[in-house]
């Protein structure tokens, strides 16, 4: 009876596993990171309840984390040959199999190849060094070809580690080979992609301007994507000739997880994080079995990862970590939770996993609904978004859709409204461009003024925000402002060629021929 219901609970982990990989719908507005968090959520769910119903009535460990942990390596090993087919070619991005971002597809990998070496517990002898060499050789070049310079550096640091104990030099040759490599990984990383390395030096520089601003309190939950190109515009504005200037862009991710959890949880946070998780690896520092050595060598790539990008937007991450902490913490499980508590310990596992999954039901249902009137703007698909506000609307992009609803169908005030709620979570380049367009709907010239201004200093090298400059100065009379603006579109160089923007040129140079202007045009 104790093997089925192992079994049972070993293929739910395997769906669980298999549904944050894989899963995708194009019937959401998020086709590919919604879908995994939700699924994923509703597959645990299932596996906790089961779990623990199992647990009650046995009484003994019903989990083999052996065949979890192969489960695991053999899921990224599917991952990556499907990425691997679906390469065409060296290009700009790089592959992401079934991942929405190279560095979901490039994180995925780098989880896989320290559980690969569960191979070697299930298979022995040639055979099992075979099957692990070539699981590790797959996701190897999964990650190369996915062209993630988070997934490289953090695939190299955890080889170099698995080497440094491998090498039989003087400790301070080893030193030494251990410091030049990382150094010549790090700095042909940023050389690589030197534009997208220095965008990532602006989003640290201005992340860490927000930190200084609340280095004890924090900003909240969000914080980032509710006030960062707030202050991205506040650089840009105080330094327009910096070298930044064409870097900037929208930014969605401080490519940082530390810096992430920094800015939620406060420096505080940051630190106990760190203290919790010295203390387990000093706990399971002289550990020689395999699961503790696996536990330990994932993290170290995620946490290498961490520091270059955002792999704890992916569900299977968590997955992973919880998996390994969950290893390295079993053998104090009896200190944190005596046996008098885990009957009611259980119990509430199973009633919050209730809770969970009706929340999770009511969004689902929720999501699939909008995702079928989304951008669109007929009075009927304007009442379902005022259905749907009680569970979607602190969703900024939910919102944001709303109020561009409401403006296509002329309610102005309502639109404006729906927009202001948005900007208290979501500072965005795109939203501010809608604000100023409200407003400058209502001729409010000023107020508009400001907006798209918010919007050219987020992106200045975007054309568009001063093309609406222009506009309005049009519109309101100021000739001279008109003159200037569309002087400085013309002569402002072009950084990703696109027919708007030859467009929005030509109507610059038709604003100063008919000012009357006796520029040199080119």
């Amino acid at each position: 009876m104790t093997n089925r219901i192992n079994a049972v609970i070993v293929t739910l982990f395997a769906a669980m596993c298999g549904i944050a990989i894989l899963s995708y719908s194009h019937q959401l507005t998020d086709p590919y990171i919604l879908p995994k968090w939700c699924f994923t959520i509703g597959a645990g769910c299932l596996w906790l309840t089961v779990w623990t119903i199992a647990k009650l009535c046995t009484n003994r460990s019903c989990f083999n984390r052996t065949w979890a942990g192969c489960i695991i390596a053999l899921l990224c090993v599917l991952e990556a040959v499907y990425g691997i087919t679906k390469w065409e070619g060296w290009s700009s991005t790089g592959i992401k199999g079934s991942f929405d971002n190279p560095a979901g597809f490039a994180v995925c990998l780098c989880i896989g190849i320290p559980f690969s070496l569960y191979f070697n517990k299930i298979v022995k002898g040639k055979q099992g060094k075979i099957i692990t060499l070539l699981s590790v050789l797959l996701m190897t070049i999964g990650v190369i070809l996915s062209e993630s310079r988070s997934g490289i550096i953090s695939f190299f640091v955890m080889a170099i580690i698995t080497g440094y104990k491998k090498l039989t030099c003087p400790p301070m040759i080893k030193r030494s080979i251990v410091s030049l490599s990382l150094i010549i990984i790090l700095v042909g990383g940023y050389w690589v992609k030197k534009d997208s390395a220095d965008g990532r030096l602006l989003i640290w520089n201005c992340a860490w301007e927000m930190i200084k601003d609340a280095p004890l309190t924090g900003h909240g939950s969000g914080s980032f994507r509710a006030h960062y190109m707030d202050y991205q515009a506040a650089y840009i504005e105080a330094h327009p000739d910096s070298h930044y200037v064409t870097l900037a862009d929208n930014v969605l991710s401080p490519f940082n997880e530390y810096i992430h959890f920094t800015l939620n949880f406060r420096l505080i946070g940051l630190f106990l994080i760190f203290i919790g998780t010295g203390y387990l690896w000093w706990k399971n520092r002289n550990r020689k079995d395999i699961d503790g050595k696996v536990a330990a060598f994932c993290l170290y790539g995620i946490g290498i990862f961490s520091l270059f990008s955002y792999p704890f937007t992916y569900p299977f991450t968590w997955i992973a970590v919880l998996f390994c902490i969950a290893t390295w913490i079993k053998p104090l499980c009896k200190f944190i939770f005596p046996n008098s508590y885990k009957r009611l310990l259980y119990c509430c596992f199973v009633i919050a996993c209730g809770i969970i999954a009706h929340k999770l039901y009511e969004r689902l249902a929720a999501e699939y609904r909008w995702s079928g009137i989304a951008y669109t703007s007929n009075n009927e698909n304007l009442e379902v978004y005022e259905q749907l506000i009680p569970i979607l609307g602190k969703g900024p992009y939910f919102l944001y859709n709303y109020a561009v609803a409401l403006r296509d169908n002329k309610n102005i005030n309502k639109a404006f409204e729906v927009a202001t709620t948005c900007r208290k979570y979501w500072a965005d380049y795109d939203l501010e461009l809608l604000l100023g367009d409200i407003l400058k709907t209502q001729e409010q010239w000023e107020q508009s003024e400001i907006h798209f201004k918010k919007a050219s200093n987020m992106c200045p090298s975007r054309f568009v925000p001063l093309y609406y400059l222009m506009e309005i100065y049009r519109e309101s009379g100021d000739k001279k402002q008109a003159r200037n603006i569309a002087h400085l579109i013309v002569q402002k160089p072009v950084k990703i060629q696109s027919s708007k923007i030859r467009l929005i040129k030509a109507k610059a140079k038709e604003t100063l021929k008919q000012y009357h202007t006796n520029d040199n045009l080119p």
